[in-house]
């Protein structure tokens, strides 16, 4: 069966599918797309975080497929439309590699009747993927399959939402010099055409590994673009940032609760050899 998805995914042939569209009921649950499952986690308007999935326990698996990773393609289209062929624009094209798992492993799909089923799987893996423009808010097709499209593309409702902001830590110093020690560091989200920092909760911002709070905030425009962003000082000693650190997390919501992350390199300084 598997050998088969796999032989029809390699066809470069317009198709054309019917989307499989959550119940509000079973969002949770993974749905098949082609050889795969998959459970869109967070669809924003900079890209996709979904977990991926190959459908069926280890030992019954083409052993061909079984023994290592499985590469496959996320894409989607907008809007979610039911028909989708190769001239179809894409909106997110993304190769993922999907790790084996190493014991048993089960996701939940849908079993009807309002229950859900565990549903062997011998692949797993979770991915953020960026989209190739900006999304508008609202229903977007998404398929993980070799070939876009092919299979049972997905429909998710994009919300205003961001994976992966701009972050500048340290806004004006280009190394990102962060010093360790019980000293504070700037970090700053900086606002676009889209995303604005006057539109952001300041209060649920968290940064580095230790996903700390921020001591204090302000509006200022750091980058000399003409938008007010949104600067936020934590205690680097609070972040949970090391000598080892090479990027760090900042995570927060909009106003009305939309996630936002985005990440940075960090250069560590005045570290004890």
């Amino acid at each position: 069966m598997h050998r088969n998805r796999v032989l029809a995914a390699s066809l470069t042939v317009a198709l054309a599918t019917t989307l499989a569209t959550a119940s509000a009921a079973h969002a949770r649950a993974w749905q098949f797309s082609d050889a795969t499952l998959v459970d869109v986690r967070h669809a924003c308007r900079d890209g996709l975080r979904l977990g991926v999935a190959v459908s069926g326990a280890p030992g019954s698996v083409d052993p061909a497929i079984a023994r290592k990773d499985y590469p496959t393609l996320v894409s989607a289209i907008q809007p979610a439309t039911q028909e989708w062929t190769p001239q179809t624009p894409l909106v997110v094209r993304s190769p993922i590699v999907v790790p084996r798992v190493k014991k048993p492993t089960t996701v939940p799909i849908d079993g009807g009747g309002g229950t859900e089923v565990p549903h062997p799987v011998s692949h797993l893996g979770v991915f953020t993927v960026r989209a190739l423009t900006t999304l508008a808010t609202g229903p977007i097709a998404v398929s993980s399959s070799s070939t876009p499209g092919l299979g049972n593309p997905i429909e998710a409702e994009v919300e205003d939402c961001y994976l992966f902001a701009p972050v500048d830590v340290v806004p004006g110093n280009r190394h990102n010099n962060v010093r360790i020690g019980r000293v504070d560091v700037q970090v700053a989200l900086l606002s676009t055409r889209h995303l604005r920092a006057d539109r952001l909760d300041a209060r649920t911002f968290t940064f580095g590994p230790k996903q700390t709070r921020a001591r204090s905030h302000q509006l200022r425009d750091v980058n000399r673009d003409g938008r007010r962003d949104l600067v936020l000082t934590f205690r680097t000693s609070a972040t949970g940032l090391t000598c080892a650190s090479r990027t760090a997390t900042l995570t927060g919501q909009t106003r009305s609760g939309g996630l936002i992350e985005g990440r940075d390199k960090v250069n560590p300084t005045h570290c004890r050899r």
